[in-house]
């Protein structure tokens, strides 16, 4: 049978995708624990050199640790009506290489206000980088769907307002 096509995961950083990307600033960061089990964190990231990701950290976090013995990732960002992730190898940068990168995401985030405030308390803890190597992207995006309910009859028309409750 295999999967319908709308449920179809495109595979690739697309441009579309990118855009959503880089107007977002967070997203979540899966590493492995010794035990095997996933370690997940919301963290700032920019998104550089067309598809590499850096996310700024302290040095003694448990991520840091789980990255320097098992460097495979997943990140996942919510976008648009959607979300996008992404699968690679991960590598710490330390010294002035990670000042320069952690810097750059907080240029890319925050205000000058932000910058005297919480950008001072970032720079003095995190003074290490991840960079994260995609191997694989995916996403899935809601407006594909809309075909299929057209196909089926359904006119969204009819039912308008959100699909889902706030809560």
């Amino acid at each position: 049978m295999g999967i319908p096509p709308t449920y179809r995961t495109p595979h690739g950083l697309s441009d579309q995708l990118r855009t959503l990307i880089v107007g977002e600033r967070s997203l979540v960061l899966g590493t492995i624990n010794p035990d095997g089990s996933p370690h997940l964190t919301m963290v700032l990231f920019s998104l550089v050199d067309g598809d590499k990701v850096h996310i700024p950290t302290p040095h003694s976090t448990r991520k840091i640790k789980n990255i320097q013995d098992r460097p495979t990732v997943t990140a996942l960002w919510t976008a648009g009506d959607g979300w996008v992730s992404c699968t690679g190898t991960a590598t710490v940068v330390e010294g002035p290489n990670a000042q320069h990168h952690n810097a750059a995401v907080r240029d890319r985030l925050l205000t000058e206000s932000g910058h005297a405030t919480l950008g001072r308390f970032l720079a003095a803890h995190e003074d290490t980088t991840i960079e994260i190597t995609p191997t694989t992207w995916l996403s899935w995006q809601f407006e594909p769907i809309v075909s299929w309910f057209d196909e089926n009859g359904i006119d969204l028309d009819e039912h308008p307002g959100p699909s889902m409750k706030d809560l």
